[in-house]
């Protein structure tokens, strides 16, 4: 029972509020029809969010994005879909997936 009066009389936490406006957005704008969506949706948002930043921390934050890395990395292997296309968008993805401007040297 103490669990649905801290529901009933919690306030939803701005800082996620676009992105849960984002998930409806994505999702079916028009459940935006039942009263306190944000609310409902708030937990779920805030629990996808922890497991996405648990996963980026996991992630490794180098990459050297060149033809060989193509044929046995599956993940520079998924931002390409043709060895062709590394030189092309390589600064993209860099700039893209790492936050920061890409080095010469194609290191990221």
């Amino acid at each position: 029972m103490a669990s649905f009066w801290k529901q009933l009389w919690q306030r939803v936490d701005p800082d996620l509020v676009p992105t849960i406006e984002r998930v409806f957005d994505l999702v079916e704008p028009k459940l935006r029809l039942f009263s306190d969506y944000q609310k409902r949706l708030q937990e779920p948002v805030r629990s996808a969010l922890a497991y996405a930043g648990e996963l980026n921390n996991q992630l490794s934050t180098e990459a050297e994005i060149n033809l060989e890395e193509f044929t046995s990395d599956p993940f520079i292997h998924a931002l390409f879909a043709r060895p062709e296309n590394i030189k092309s968008g390589s600064r993209y993805f860099a700039e893209a997936c790492f936050g920061h401007q890409a080095q010469a040297s194609g290191k990221y």
